[in-house]
């Protein structure tokens, strides 16, 4: 058949696909305000533009399947279709809840392999409910579609209309050359933050033309992870001795965000905060677990965890050194260690760090249940250690669905059952419940840590103890537009408890702010009397006099290289991105978003402004300001 001969079209179908997509943008769009005038107008138009767009697209290619090919690949072709609208929903619903897309979610679980897509899904602790939900929709979908093109084709012949394929090609390039003309217009009156806000509206996920770059030179480029083979030269050549080795325990608690530490939720890590070294201001150094235990555990800042996951074979320096100074090492996980293969970033790709490690996250018990094992554990074997053991312990009730035992007193209520994410807004009444459950969750877990401290205090063990308690990161309760974590650098999702006990003299004054790179530096510094340890690892010492007087934290990128950071030196933030990534290093030069002050907040900021705010602020990133 020609191209200009006329083709039937079902437009009941391909209508509803357009309302579909409206409804959609406009539910988007009557969220975040006015749409009356300037950005949001332009956004909305081209939202509406680009759902005509699509749906002649899906029109186009249908017709000529239609024409030239079996009539099961037409079929099958509308089935996903459908499929396609169930895509734009949950992308829908993951803007809603989390403020980004779905390609987001298609990374954090397919993103590297078919496992780690298992282990990745499991983290999430989806309920039942909404498990066989998804499950159900996905299989069903496509076949509604075929349903659905069916009786309204059936619905359609009685008043046919007819477009040829060269009729559709005309209206998508008059659409296409529409959206690209809008584009030309509005680029003079957009940034990159109003670019980033909106974007994730439209249904194609982005315009023609993009915002141009504010770009800030670097006297150099951004420094490479240290060389592994270098490390392990200067650990064997290097002796290191310690004139006492006390038990030290670090925990390490999931999303735990630290105005929810208080003597109501938590009463038991609230005295031990206001009984020892609670630093004011204490982040997190990223907004997901991967790279939060990165910073950890490796002391190194946590742009550059995947150079350290694809290259090195023996773990942590940090805990290399705590077995050089004879400590045994035993690991206690009620998260999944295997999370990103985070147990071989850490302890070794045999493990061999640990000396041994129990693992409750395989069992198929919920988190809160998995916890208490692992506390038990952990009680039982620190009663028989007398001293030189790490303990390291990794907690899981308050990640994501928020755990707590049934049997358990819960002092916050009425709570919710589980999460509905259909219907969980920042408008929702559920949304106090859901930080119900979570307070409970905090609650079971402070339980848990103030029935441990107790028996080390029986067995006369907690004076001489080692205690670091901390959260991975934050939770975001749509205070800036999203739930959950892992989707923006603000105070929500990375300020947390940071809270260190250390026994014996201690080699000065503890600094006021903090961050998760200090941990190790700091232990390290009270059991050997050493004070810097630049030419192993970023962090430094709470007690060095002449520290570093910002902290960093990089947004998670799933399995890629963190490129977006923000840093921040108590009252001012300054956030940015990295060139071309994953290959961050390439270029001497950072994107600049925003400069949060007391006085307010500048987009875009110009590089005075910034080097007025954070002068010599990127020198310990850059590759001339470190040895290697």
């Amino acid at each position: 058949m020609e191209p200009n001969e006329k083709n039937q079209v079902n437009y009941l179908f391909f209508s509803f696909l357009f309302l579909f997509l409206i409804a959609l943008t406009f539910s988007h769009f009557l969220r975040m305000g006015p749409l009356l005038w300037g950005v949001p107008l332009y956004f909305l138009l081209y939202a509406l533009g680009q759902a005509f767009l699509e749906v002649f697209c899906i029109m186009l290619i249908g017709c000529a399947l239609h024409r030239w090919m079996p009539q099961w690949t037409f079929k099958l072709y509308i089935g996903l279709s459908f499929g396609l609208l169930l895509a734009h929903f949950t992308n829908y619903t993951m803007v809603r809840l989390i403020d980004t897309t779905l390609s987001y979610l298609i990374k954090f679980l397919f993103g590297y392999s078919l496992d780690h897509a298992r282990v990745a899904f499991l983290a999430l602790n989806l309920n039942r409910f909404m498990l066989g939900l998804i499950i159900g929709t996905i299989l069903c979908v496509p076949l509604l579609g075929i349903g659905f093109y069916w009786l309204t084709h059936k619905v359609s012949i009685k008043r046919p209309l007819a477009l040829s394929q060269k009729q559709i090609m005309g209206i998508v390039i008059f659409l296409s050359l529409s959206l690209l003309a809008l584009d030309i217009m509005a680029k003079p009156y957009l940034n990159n933050s109003l670019y980033n806000k909106y974007s994730k509206t439209l249904p194609l996920g982005s315009t023609f033309i993009a915002p141009t770059l504010r770009r800030m030179p670097l006297p150099a480029t951004v420094r490479h992870a240290r060389n592994e083979d270098q490390i392990q030269t200067r650990l064997s050549e290097s002796s290191f001795s310690a004139d006492r080795k006390p038990n030290i325990y670090i925990f390490v608690i999931e999303t735990l965000r630290r105005d929810f530490i208080n003597s109501a939720i938590a009463p038991n890590m609230q005295k031990f905060a206001d009984q020892n070294i609670s630093p004011p201001t204490a982040y997190s150094n990223a907004n997901a677990t991967l790279l939060s235990w990165f910073a950890i555990f490796h002391s190194n800042f946590p742009y550059q965890w995947t150079e350290v996951r694809d290259q090195w074979r023996y773990g942590s320096t940090p805990l290399q050194i705590m077995k050089k100074l004879g400590y045994r090492i035993r690991v206690y996980g009620s998260a999944d260690l295997t999370y990103f293969n985070m147990d071989q970033i850490i302890f070794g790709k045999e493990r061999q760090l640990a000396d041994s490690i129990i693992d409750f996250s395989h069992l198929h018990i919920e988190p809160c249940d998995r916890d208490r094992l692992a506390m038990n554990a952990l009680t039982e074997d620190a009663s028989r250690e007398e001293s030189g053991t790490l303990f390291i312990v990794f907690l899981d009730s308050t990640h994501s669905e928020y755990s707590s035992p049934k049997d358990f007193s819960h002092p916050f209520m009425p709570m919710s059952d589980s999460i509905d994410y259909l219907a969980i807004s920042r408008f929702s009444n559920d949304l106090e419940l859901l930080k119900n459950r979570y307070r409970n969750s905090i609650h079971w877990v402070d339980h848990l840590i103030g029935r441990f401290f107790s028996s080390l205090e029986e067995k006369n063990r907690y004076d001489d103890a080692m205690i670091v308690l901390t959260g991975d990161h934050g939770e975001e309760f749509f205070e800036e537009g999203a739930l959950f974590h892992g989707t923006h650098l603000n105070e929500w999702q990375t300020k947390i408890p940071l809270f260190y006990k250390f026994s014996g003299p201690l080699p000065g004054a503890a600094a006021q702010r903090s961050s998760h790179l200090d941990i190790f530096p700091s232990i390290l510094h009270v059991l050997t009397g050493q004070s810097r340890w630049d030419q192993y690892f970023d962090g430094q010492s709470l007690f060095l006099k002449d520290r570093w007087p910002y902290l960093l934290c990089v947004q998670n990128n799933n399995f890629d290289t963190p490129y977006e950071f923000c840093l921040m030196d108590g009252p001012n933030k300054l956030s940015a991105r990295f060139l071309t990534p994953p290959r961050i290093h390439a270029i001497p030069s950072i994107e600049l978003l925003c400069l949060e002050t007391k006085n307010g907040r500048e987009m875009e900021p110009g590089e005075e402004t910034v080097n007025k705010h954070f002068p010599n602020a990127m020198q310990p990133i850059l590759s001339d300001s470190a040895p290697q």
